[in-house]
């Protein structure tokens, strides 16, 4: 933790875990009396079913009946909220058949049965916020992942919803969907900082949307906000140049664009001393000033949403190298904790008690089979590539072939091969 916090001391910002904002926010409308009463009364019927067996073989029947889904009644977690989306949606896509059970006397007693029963309000109520879950239970699905850039997506995607998406009142949503929309919105702006400007236009997530080619143009934000990012921007620029001289030297190879900092082969020795200096890589200078950099980099064609930002940045680094050096800094930032919390997680799966006394080189080697062993690996044959063009930067893991034996203490690597393409960018 020390080491953590030493290496965070010249990060001057931060910011919290997305993934548990957002459990804070949608918790606060699903605490409403009227919401809470509604989820209790769905979780009872669920708790019904999944510890009744002659309720669980009885909804079986009525859904093949039915021809429904035989979808079974998942319970919900306190502490993910999307979990109760998950029970709810699952409710009332098995509403009918449910229904059918619990007024069967022959399956449910009189008394159980009042206990059991929703109100049709309750019904309409559950079936007024699912819409509104929904979207919410997906930007938390995919702000947690960790293939993507997710810290970009925080603020386009929370701000569509708090003003013109799924929190909007409608005419025909009962009061206690308004109330749950209401509060929720209320704790969008309150959390995410959304009515307070100045503290937004320099927020780690925002710097995050500018040095995302998908999303540079802010289009979110007020005018005068956006301003204030972009000049923000150029102080970054101009304070990571402080140390530097106002040029940066870029190593360019006249023909064949060689990498900065590439180590000159034998065989490229041999041509620069054949063919003379004249052809040899020489160093340029870019000219481009800070805000000059900037504008150029704003005035090119957003990119679609679906493609990678990383992808571009790899193929326009030359062109903005001190943006590109800034995006690495700040798109490499997970915008939920949940992926340092799935490794351990998968430690814990992993590492049991009969190998308590694994070496911590083991234990790695261990971590790493297990997180990588469902992927889908890919060979590139050398037709992918031109004849005399060199293997590109690819993010996936080209070929794992691996043969270990396992004891209680101990892992053997009886043969081990890894072939990689280039790391990511």
């Amino acid at each position: 933790m020390n080491l953590a916090m030493t290496l965070c001391e010249d990060f001057s910002q931060d910011f919290g875990c997305t993934g548990h904002t957002l459990q804070l926010v949608i918790k606060a409308g699903l605490d409403l009396p009227e919401v809470a009463k509604a989820i209790d009364a769905a979780r009872r019927v669920v708790s019904h079913f999944r510890h009744s067996a002659v309720a669980t073989c009885a909804l079986k029947k009525r859904q093949a009946q039915l021809n429904v889904k035989e979808n079974r009644l998942p319970t919900d977690c306190p502490t993910r909220w999307n979990s109760t989306f998950t029970m709810l949606e699952r409710l009332h896509e098995q509403h009918i058949p449910v229904q059918a059970v619990l007024k069967d006397e022959n399956v449910t007693k009189s008394t159980a049965r009042k206990a059991l029963s929703l109100r049709a309000s309750q019904w309409e109520l559950i079936q007024q916020l699912l819409p509104v879950l929904r979207p919410l239970a997906k930007a938390t699905t995919i702000m947690c992942g960790e293939m993507h850039v997710g810290l970009s997506f925080i603020y386009p995607v929370i701000l569509n919803m708090a003003e013109d998406g799924v929190l909007r009142v409608e005419e025909s949503d009962v009061v206690a969907a308004r109330n749950f929309k209401n509060a929720v919105r209320k704790q969008l702006k309150t959390r995410f900082k959304l009515d307070t400007e100045d503290d937004l236009a320099g927020s780690v997530p925002i710097m995050a949307c500018i040095l995302d080619p998908r999303f540079k143009d802010l289009h979110f934000l007020p005018e005068k906000t956006r301003v204030e990012v972009k000049s923000h921007l150029i102080q970054l620029l101009r304070d990571g140049m402080a140390d530097q001289s106002a040029a940066t030297d870029i190593d360019v190879d006249n023909n064949n664009g060689e990498e900065p900092g590439k180590k000159k082969t034998r065989l490229e020795r041999d041509y620069e001393e054949l063919f003379g200096p004249h052809y040899a890589s020489k160093k340029v200078k870019s000219t481009n000033t800070c805000p000059e950099e900037v504008h150029e980099y704003l005035q090119m064609t957003r990119i679609p949403t679906m493609s990678n930002p990383l992808g571009w940045w790899a193929r326009n680094e030359k062109q903005f190298p001190r943006l590109a050096k800034l995006a690495k800094s700040y798109l490499a930032i997970p915008a939920t904790s949940t992926p340092s919390e799935r490794v351990f997680s998968l430690a814990g799966n992993t590492i049991t008690r009969q190998r308590s006394s694994l070496h911590p080189a083991h234990v790695d080697a261990l971590i790493f089979l297990h997180a990588n062993q469902e992927r889908r690996t890919r060979i590139i044959n050398e037709e992918d590539f031109g004849e005399s063009e060199e293997p590109r930067q690819i993010n996936i893991l080209l070929y794992i072939a691996i043969s270990t034996v396992y004891t209680h203490s101990r892992i053997t690597f009886t043969t081990m091969h890894f072939r990689y393409g280039v790391s990511l960018w």
